[in-house]
């Protein structure tokens, strides 16, 4: 059995230092690392926003979920701290009877992943 030969491997710096692998949004702002649950969970509201209209269930119990994911990262002090904030207002109530949860998944997905989904917030009764 013939045994393949390796190449050996040559170190060529780069022309212009070391490169650094690029950020997601969360890690700029020096947030600690989001559970794989709460990762989970706002990519299945990214899928339900881009699939359904923001008055319809399916996308309010994904936010639903994603919001219960994100009280637990807030609670570890895991969130960047303009989100962590809003979590918290909506956390003591100051959201009730609002729809606003889809707002803050909303929100949530685009400081945690860098998505540029956008849910239409027209049809939100504030």
């Amino acid at each position: 059995m013939a045994i393949a030969q390796r190449k050996p491997v040559v170190h060529t710096p780069a022309a212009d230092g070391l490169r650094a692998k690029s950020l997601r949004p969360f890690e700029r702002s020096g947030a600690a690392s989001i559970r794989g649950e709460t990762l989970e969970a706002l990519q299945a509201f990214e899928r339900a926003a881009a699939a359904f209209p923001s008055a319809d269930l399916r996308l309010r119990v994904a936010a639903s979920r994603a919001m219960d994911e994100l009280r637990i990262e807030w609670e570890r002090g895991h969130l960047p701290e303009e989100l962590a904030n809003e979590i918290e207002r909506w956390d003591e109530g100051e959201f009730a009877g609002t729809r606003v949860d889809i707002e803050l998944a909303n929100f949530a997905l685009a400081e945690l992943m860098g998505s540029d989904t956008r849910v239409e917030t027209e049809d939100l009764d504030n």
